[in-house]
């Protein structure tokens, strides 16, 4: 799921198909998974998602997103070595908030409405148990 910010910083399209419990709401920080217990503040949002996102941002300073585009674009069995080869700017990736690891052009969630954990935006679609 995670590949979704790379896929749209390289101009491609995005589709997630998730089940409701995969995808967070957009929201910062995340809300917490845990249930029955008092919020940790060593463990829970949002310095774990801070810490989160500090891994992250020094993962893309030391050319993290550049080792992953020039791999796609550059492995001559990948059906994406033409991706942004007319593209005059060099892709970038910024990711401000957690919640954008899981953007996508498309989302399905494999579930009704009715059990949804947390309230979507209104471009999300329910499909049902696929099981």
């Amino acid at each position: 799921m995670s590949c979704s910010p790379v896929a749209k910083a390289m101009g491609l399209a995005t589709t997630l198909l998730a089940l409701p419990f995969e995808l967070p709401p957009k929201r910062h920080p995340l809300p917490s998974l845990r249930t029955g217990k008092a919020p940790d503040p060593k463990t829970d949002s949002p310095p774990a998602d801070d810490a989160v996102l500090s891994a992250i941002k020094a993962t893309l300073s030391q050319g993290g997103f550049e080792r992953v585009v020039s791999t796609a674009t550059q492995n001559p069995v990948n059906p994406l070595n033409s991706v942004n080869t007319q593209a005059t700017a060099k892709p970038s990736l910024q990711i401000d908030q957690l919640h954008q690891l899981f953007d996508a052009d498309h989302t399905y969630l494999m579930t009704i409405p009715q059990l949804d954990l947390w309230p979507r935006e209104a471009h999300v679609r329910y499909i049902g148990d696929w099981l």
